[in-house]
């Protein structure tokens, strides 16, 4: 009980970072029913409509919408955005913002059929693509906001078990590859 009283609490202790007020009010709701005490909360800290605080001068505004689950951005040199959606498989552009609305001008799918991509790079015409067991590249025009020939695996058989799947790749200022992979588990 004591565990599930301090999971709840950190929980709703946390809503205001993102969770739908659907969740946050379920939780409440089985909180309740399970006579767990909820005095303790900090209302204020449950408020998910809560924009971030930003300095004078800046704005936040939605780029784009529709795209779930995206979890790695790179900009092109061109402005464009690339975004990669692990679920779908896929790797998106998003159309630099060309007539000054603060939208993107437009999304398309670049590639598709992908396992698991996550880290995103782009290096002398290509762009290369962390996977869930690999890097893959294939030739990228940032200028025509198109790929062309095939995509290439070039290194295989990382390892893809256990809860830290996702990879981050970057070529560093020596023009080596860097890749990150996470352990197997939270506590081996």
């Amino acid at each position: 009980d004591r565990l599930l009283t301090e999971l709840v609490l950190t929980v709703l202790g946390t809503a205001g970072h993102g969770l739908p007020a659907e969740t946050v009010q379920a939780i409440r709701k089985a909180a309740i029913q399970a006579k767990i005490d909820l005095s303790s909360v900090d209302e204020a800290a449950i408020n998910v409509d809560r924009s971030p605080a930003l300095p004078d001068g800046f704005v936040l505004s939605q780029f784009h919408v529709g795209l779930a689950n995206a979890r790695a951005l790179r900009p092109t040199p061109t402005g464009d955005l690339l975004v990669s959606v692990p679920r779908t498989g896929r790797v998106h552009l998003l159309a630099r913002d060309a007539d000054g609305d603060g939208r993107s001008d437009g999304e398309r799918t670049l590639l598709e059929g992908l396992n698991r991509p996550h880290g995103l790079e782009i290096h002398d015409g290509w762009l290369y693509v962390a996977e869930g067991n690999a890097i893959g590249r294939i030739r990228f025009d940032a200028q025509q906001r198109a790929t062309t020939g095939s995509f290439e695996r070039i290194v295989t058989g990382l390892p893809e078990k256990g809860n830290h799947w996702t990879r981050s790749v970057r070529v560093g200022p020596d023009g080596r590859l860097y890749v990150t992979v996470g352990s197997s588990c939270n506590v081996c």
